[in-house]
């Protein structure tokens, strides 16, 4: 049986909130280094800039079982078969790298040769996205 829990009246809601708020004052601080730069060059098109959506848009949650966030890209192994949800699946995914490009961009900018940053940079959007689901849906617990 699944439950819906509220996350909003826990003590863990604080630590979601401070990975959301970490993560939004660092979206907030790349669009401020980008306002300076020329858009042209800040969201070119190059490998590095097409591979990191690619990966976010594969591993963003978008739903939370029993504290285990559900990804994308698992369920891209159990569609393949089905040409309709094939299809439908793409345009969801297609959707979710045109959400991560932007950001992606501007973290691949302005962390040039400091690799260790960026990584951490993209889990920190990543952790910001899970919270985000959190704070919002709750998780549903699954009780047998």
């Amino acid at each position: 049986m699944l439950e819906h829990r509220a996350v909003l009246w826990t003590p863990v809601a604080l630590g979601f909130s401070a990975t959301l708020a970490a993560g939004l004052a660092t979206l907030v601080w790349l669009i401020q280094l980008t306002r300076m730069d020329v858009p042209r060059e800040v969201f070119q098109i190059t490998r590095a800039r097409i591979i990191a959506p690619f990966i976010m848009a594969f591993v963003t949650p978008f739903a939370v079982l029993s504290w285990i966030p559900w990804i994308l890209g698992g369920f891209s192994f159990f569609i393949v078969s089905e040409p309709a949800l094939f299809f439908g699946f793409s345009g969801v995914y297609i959707i979710a790298m045109s959400f991560w490009f932007p950001i992606c961009a501007m973290i691949i900018r302005h962390t040039k040769n400091r690799h260790i940053i960026r990584v951490g940079l993209f889990c920190l959007m990543y952790f910001s996205a899970y919270s985000l689901i959190m704070i919002i849906w709750g998780y549903q617990e699954f009780r047998i």
